[in-house]
C-alpha cells in the first residue's frame, strides 16, 4: 500500500467557511478542556469516549482532541498545554478520488 501525503491550504474562503472554522477550532478545544477538566474533577477514567462528549464535531476529530488532552495532562495531575495546531487531519473518514491522469 502506497502513502500519499497531500498539502492543502483554504485560498479567500467565504465568510461562512471561516466561521464554520473558528466555530470547529472553538469546539475542539473545548473538548480538550472538558477531558482534562473531567479528569482534575475525577468525572471519568482516562478512557473517555466520543459517547461522553457532546458537540457535532466528527468523531475523528473528537478522538484526536482527546488523544492531545491525554499527552498534555500527565499521570501526576500535572497538565501542559502545548501549542498546536486547532486539529490535524488524518485518513480516518477522508478519501480521496483520482482520475485517470492522476489529477
Amino acid at each position: 500500500m502506497v502513502t500519499v501525503t497531500v498539502t492543502t491550504k483554504f485560498h479567500n474562503p467565504s465568510l461562512s467557511r471561516r466561521k464554520e472554522w473558528q466555530r470547529a477550532t472553538r469546539l475542539y478545544r473545548d473538548t480538550k478542556q472538558f477531558c482534562i477538566n473531567g479528569w482534575e474533577n475525577g468525572d471519568f477514567g482516562k478512557s473517555v469516549t466520543t459517547a461522553s462528549i457532546d458537540n457535532d464535531l466528527y468523531s475523528a476529530i473528537q478522538n484526536q482532541a482527546i488523544r492531545e488532552a491525554k499527552s498534555d495532562h500527565n499521570k501526576h495531575g500535572e497538565v501542559r498545554y502545548r501549542e498546536s495546531q486547532p486539529f490535524a487531519i488524518n485518513n480516518q473518514n477522508w478519501e480521496l478520488d483520482t482520475t485517470e491522469n492522476g489529477t
